[in-house]
């Protein structure tokens, strides 16, 4: 048998093996169902993610200002391999939340 009428008979079992009613391929694909659903929620609701640098240029503070706001617990985060990254609608919300009217 030549090569290419092998790799056709081992693509033929591989069919077989996982056809749409196994176990083997709805164990596969219902998974990535789910997290497309997922990814289509988070992009749905157009959350954006900030790295320390971006936070710190949008509020005009320094790289410490900001490692104070975690410390003290003033602005969430999540950290990821010692990166820190800010949602956008929190750093909105600390704003609304400080905003302070002008006096007449």
């Amino acid at each position: 048998m030549h090569e290419r009428g092998k790799i056709l008979n081992v693509n033929y079992k591989i069919m077989e093996l996982v056809d749409k009613n196994s176990e083997l391929f709805t164990g596969l694909i219902f998974p990535l169902e789910g997290k497309m659903k997922l990814l289509a929620t988070i992009k749905g609701n157009k959350s954006q993610w900030l790295n320390g640098n971006e936070v710190c240029h949008r509020l005009k503070i320094s790289t410490r200002t900001l490692q104070s706001y975690r410390d003290e617990f003033i602005l969430p985060y999540s950290c990821i391999r010692g990166k820190f990254y800010y949602n956008e609608k929190d750093i909105e919300e600390l704003l609304r939340k400080n905003y302070t009217t002008p006096r007449k």
